[in-house]
């Protein structure tokens, strides 16, 4: 049961947001939320992105399949984690990733800060394109 109601629960998150940032500024302004958690109908309250993936050439690839299945599915405000989540990039892959992520309808630059003090998981630099 938890299956099938996990994600509308998620959804009726975002919807609740949606119509809260809505009533806050009086219908003024379009309002934004951003989720991983969506059911059929989230493509009306939120964009979403396809969350935690690691910082390689195949996830790269694979965030280009991820986002045109859910464009055929009617979500079409989506994007992933550039360049990529977990794991540091090599200038490499992280120009290209960028290069890709352009063409993304929502593009976000996006990094784990590892809660250990080990050295070895504990180095990953910022993602911004200029630094």
């Amino acid at each position: 049961m938890h299956m099938w109601l996990h994600n509308a629960y998620g959804a009726l998150h975002h919807q609740a947001t949606w119509r809260g940032l809505l009533k806050r500024d009086g219908g003024q302004l379009r309002p934004f939320a951003l989720t991983r958690s969506y059911f059929f109908g989230s493509q009306r309250y939120s964009a979403m992105w396809t969350g935690d993936s690691q910082t390689n050439y195949e996830n790269a690839e694979m965030s280009v399949n991820q986002l045109l299945t859910l464009g055929v599915s009617g979500i079409v405000f989506g994007g992933c984690d550039l360049p990529g989540f977990f794991g540091e990039p090599s200038d490499d892959l992280a120009v290209q990733f960028y290069q890709l992520g352009v063409f993304y309808p929502f593009m976000r630059a996006h990094t784990n800060i590892p809660q250990t003090t080990d050295e070895k998981y504990n180095n990953f630099a910022n993602r911004e394109p200029w630094l």
